[in-house]
């Protein structure tokens, strides 16, 4: 069995960064990428840049992998391969640091928000999902419940909104758009630890691929797509974070003028 399944050849599909995927052959000031791909389920792979062996991984039961790699300035050959098998074709990335990716904010309304006004407190049980008229929030673990802030915490967050706390500090919740959008923003309210300490986002696409990534960093987040289209974002929180309340979620669903 093992043999047959090593007859599928591995490869990869993507590379996503923090300013959203680059294509093979494409330049990004990021410094580190998620590669991603196909291989036979269950088959252990290895990932190299050029004749460095940089990272072990397992396919997944679907026949998916991924693996977390770091960049430096220059040219990066990464092939992914079975263990003493050939190396699959390369996906070539050059990591210029003043490489920009270039892109036009929303210059329209949203297309539709969400404020959760229509919703009623209370907790959303871990594995469960609360609909609300312009998004659904599903629980995947900690604390979260929809959360009346009065008197409000901040001019962001006000009335019905979403509330998060970690639980054994670690713990994330999944926000997914009726329909897909090309920007989201959003409010955020925090309490306890600091931004860039283990808040971070990843968004996916219909398809459930990782697109793009980074931390919550701000009172106001942005989430571009860079031209890919936005269905869903998990949104976790780590070490140190009491709560974070989410508020006033505006979805863009125009093309955005990317390069």
């Amino acid at each position: 069995m093992a043999i047959q399944s090593q007859s599928i050849s591995p490869t990869i599909t993507q590379a996503v960064g923090r300013s959203g995927l680059t294509v093979n052959g494409g330049t990004s000031s990021d410094t580190g990428f998620f590669l991603s791909g196909s291989a036979a389920p269950g088959t252990y792979l290895l990932v190299s840049d050029g004749e460095n062996d940089i990272s072990v991984t397992q396919a997944s039961r679907v026949g998916t992998w991924g693996s977390a790699v770091q960049a430096g300035p220059g040219q990066h050959f990464y092939t992914i391969r079975h263990l003493n098998k050939s190396r699959s074709p390369q996906w070539v990335i050059t990591v210029d640091p003043h490489a920009l990716k270039h892109y036009t904010s929303p210059g329209a309304a949203a297309t539709y928000w969400e404020d959760f006004e229509t919703g009623v407190p209370g907790l959303i049980p871990e594995g469960s999902t609360r609909e609300f008229p312009s998004l659904s929030v599903t629980a995947i673990a900690g604390d979260i419940s929809v959360y009346l802030a009065d008197p409000p915490p901040s001019t962001e967050v006000s009335g019905n909104c979403i509330r998060f706390s970690p639980v054994s500090w670690s713990g994330s919740l999944r926000f997914t758009f009726n329909e897909a959008a090309s920007d989201v923003q959003f409010n955020i309210y925090q309490k306890g630890g600091g931004f860039d300490e283990g808040q971070a986002w990843r968004a996916y696409d219909e398809q459930g691929r990782l697109i793009a990534y980074g931390d919550l960093h701000h009172r106001w987040q942005t989430i571009h797509g860079y031209g890919q289209k936005i269905k869903s974002i998990v949104l976790s929180g780590g070490r140190g974070l009491e709560f974070m309340l989410f508020d006033r979620f505006l979805i863009y669903t125009h093309e955005c003028e990317c390069e």
